[in-house]
């Protein structure tokens, strides 16, 4: 197997681990610790602080695992093979092309509109109906992404190691 074909694997599992890793890093330890009585005045702008560095760094990690994807898949099997539909394995590829692009929109509505809209709403009426309503939706759909991430990162392993049983 062709060397670029392993440092290709190599970047997309560190993208895979950028972009799953912070997610859970957001949800089990910032978030949590903001609720914290001595941070609590400063929860939002840490959080549109962090939140926007993340988003940018979650961008590129979803972006470079497109690309390292497409490569991966020319590598092996190979895109003829790929729409072999015949081949179980193939299914599971293309639900996890699925899986992707839902993630995608979810994570664009997330990202450019239901977070900026939340913080905008908070920074107004911390308590008010908006920000709650804005707030909740958006920690919503980032958990929903990241539930469909770690998704995407099982049918990975079923990918790779076959499916069990």
């Amino acid at each position: 197997m062709s060397p670029l074909y392993h440092l290709s694997v190599f970047i997309h599992i560190l993208a895979a681990i950028t972009w799953i890793g912070g997610s859970l890093f957001l949800v089990m330890v910032v978030v949590p610790s903001l609720r914290n009585e001595k941070l609590r005045p400063h929860a939002r702008e840490f959080l549109q602080v962090t939140g926007r560095k993340f988003r940018n760094v979650g961008w590129a990690s979803l972006l470079t695992l497109v690309v390292t994807g497409l490569l991966n898949v020319g590598f092996k099997p190979g895109w003829a093979h790929a729409f072999d539909m015949q081949n179980p394995l193939n299914h599971i590829l293309w639900t996890k092309v699925l899986l992707v692009l839902l993630i995608f929109v979810l994570s664009a509505g997330h990202d450019f509109h239901v977070g900026p809209k939340a913080m905008e709403a908070w920074e107004q009426d911390p308590e008010g109906a908006a920000a709650l309503k804005f707030r909740k939706q958006a920690r919503l759909m980032g958990r929903i992404t990241l539930s469909i991430g770690l998704l995407v990162v099982l049918l990975a392993v079923f990918l790779t190691r076959g499916l069990p049983g």
